[in-house]
């Protein structure tokens, strides 16, 4: 998990660094939901701009996480 963290870091310097924006949101996707309804469950719109969306089956959240 911590490489993915490193990654997304990066994306997002790269961004600001090219003088753009970029938003990187990890979403965890249930069973039998695709993508989008994940992403729409977290409070998110899958056509945000400037938004990459990283979703993900089995993402604990951060508070439970041991």
């Amino acid at each position: 998990m911590q490489n993915l963290e490193r990654r997304i870091t990066a994306l997002e310097s790269q961004a600001d660094s090219e003088g753009g924006s970029l938003t990187v949101r990890l979403v965890s996707v249930e069973a039998g939901e695709t993508n989008e309804q994940a992403i729409e469950r977290a409070g998110h719109s899958p056509d945000e701009e400037k938004t990459m969306f990283v979703c993900l089956v089995g993402l604990e959240p951060r508070s439970n996480r041991g």
